[in-house]
């Protein structure tokens, strides 16, 4: 592997059989147009066979960016990419009456549309808490840089900078 391609996957994490069940959970929705529609309850979802893979690439940043004269460069950890999936999603909203009935159909025939909704509000959650998890593991590695740099076989020239050169 070239020391580009190590820098890259310097830090992986991979997360398999995700599953989880949320019983009571408050749902409600509101139709801002006619019939002008209203409704809420609770329900019981579970989703399993999920995955979270996080892949971390390490990056030269300048430590001073507002000093004037040489560059001094340190090592940055980013998020270079993200991958999450489920494998299944199930919905069951909770009450009677036929607004509850038609919303479970719906629920189950639009179950694949529900879980790629689902992956997709959870990987812009992560998209979203990525600075504080990076800012943490930044923080948290930097006095271990220079072992975490020999140990990868990498020089501070082998970092891509922080546009990608």
């Amino acid at each position: 592997k070239s020391k580009a391609a190590i820098a890259r996957e310097l830090l992986t994490i991979d997360v398999e059989n995700i599953s989880a069940t949320l019983d009571n959970a408050a749902w409600s929705f509101e139709q801002t147009y006619l019939p002008y529609l209203k409704g809420g309850g609770l329900a019981d979802s579970k989703l399993w066979e999920g995955c979270i893979k996080l892949q971390f690439e390490l990056k030269k940043q300048r430590k001073n960016p507002s000093a004037e004269g040489g560059e001094e460069w340190e090592p940055r950890l980013c998020l270079s990419e993200r991958f999450v999936s489920i494998g299944e999603v199930e919905l069951k909203l909770q009450g009677d009456g036929k607004l509850t009935w038609i919303l479970n159909k719906l629920a189950e025939i639009f179950k694949t549309p529900l879980r790629n909704y689902v992956v997709s509000v959870i990987a812009t959650a992560i998209l979203k808490r990525s600075g504080w998890l990076l800012a943490r593991l930044n923080t948290h590695l930097a006095p271990y840089w220079a072992v975490i740099l020999r140990t990868a076989q990498l020089d501070m020239k082998d970092l891509a900078g922080p546009t990608g050169n």
